[in-house]
């Protein structure tokens, strides 16, 4: 007879070892299952994509379209107030230019004026002149 223990020993470590294996083929499936049931539920196309992911991509395809609308929206409107502005400057210019030609006239008609009572008061010395003469 041989005097050997290992074979209780070996037999307890293997039993654990099975234990071990069944746990973890257990823990295996348990993850597999709810895989499947992530992916049932997604329904993950081709891509990797799920309808989660795609929703989202689309409110930010919205989100930025509505950004961009707002800014054009804005953009127009500067436009038309920048073109009210300038339409109300180019009145105002006209109108300026109106008053300097009506004060450029009345200018003219003081000058004439003023020449004409040159002339009348050198008319009237001269007279005055030869009358003493």
């Amino acid at each position: 007879m041989e005097d050997d223990d290992s074979g209780p020993c070996q037999k307890i470590d293997s039993v654990k070892i099975e234990e071990r294996n069944e746990e973890y083929d257990e823990i295996t499936s348990n993850i597999q299952q709810k895989t499947r049931q992530v992916c049932d539920n997604d329904e993950v196309d081709e891509t990797g994509d799920t309808p989660g992911k795609r929703s989202m991509i689309a409110d930010e395809a919205k989100k930025a379209d509505c950004w961009l609308l707002k800014e054009r929206e804005k953009r127009r409107c500067n436009e038309k107030r920048r073109e009210a502005i300038l339409g109300r400057l180019k009145q105002r210019n006209l109108a300026v230019k109106e008053k300097e030609l009506k004060l450029e006239a009345r200018v003219m008609e003081a000058e004439n004026m003023l020449e004409k009572i040159r002339e009348w008061n050198t008319r009237g010395n001269k007279i005055k002149i030869e009358a003493f003469a």
